[in-house]
């Protein structure tokens, strides 16, 4: 499951961030923050279409600005998660953690994936929405 996500979290190779990709490599981080991506967008959506549900917002600009907020969500579990796990591996292992903007740089490429993936989701999930049903198109 980890080379899965690590070729999604590295765009399948063009996000390859040397020595910090192969930390969570090593570490088993790609099938955590891998996880919590699919999970977060699937729920979030599912918010949306059968939660929420309402007439307001099941346009193509509310859906947007659902799933905008879902990615910038995203970003944040995946900077968090990917941070505190990295720091507490450097930590055991009394060393310095030199990374400053990978986590930032991983963290976007999840905003992006958060994207695709809340889009893919809702072609779904829409189906039986009774007031969403279509949004986005």
């Amino acid at each position: 499951m980890n080379d899965f996500f690590a070729e999604i979290e590295e765009v399948f190779g063009y996000g390859y961030l040397d020595s910090f990709s192969n930390d969570l490599y090593e570490n088993n981080i790609y099938t955590i923050l891998g996880l919590s991506l699919l999970i977060s967008s699937f729920v979030w959506m599912f918010i949306y279409y059968y939660i929420v549900n309402h007439p307001k917002i099941s346009n193509i600009k509310g859906w947007l600005i659902w799933v905008l907020v879902g990615a910038f969500i995203n970003f944040t579990i995946t900077y968090i998660l990917s941070f505190n796990d990295l720091s507490n591996v450097y930590f055991i292992n009394q060393k310095p953690m030199n990374y400053t903007n990978e986590f930032s740089i991983l963290s976007l490429i999840n905003f992006i994936w958060s994207i695709i993936f809340s889009f893919l989701f809702s072609i779904i999930l829409k189906l039986k929405s009774s007031n969403a049903s279509q949004t986005p198109f």
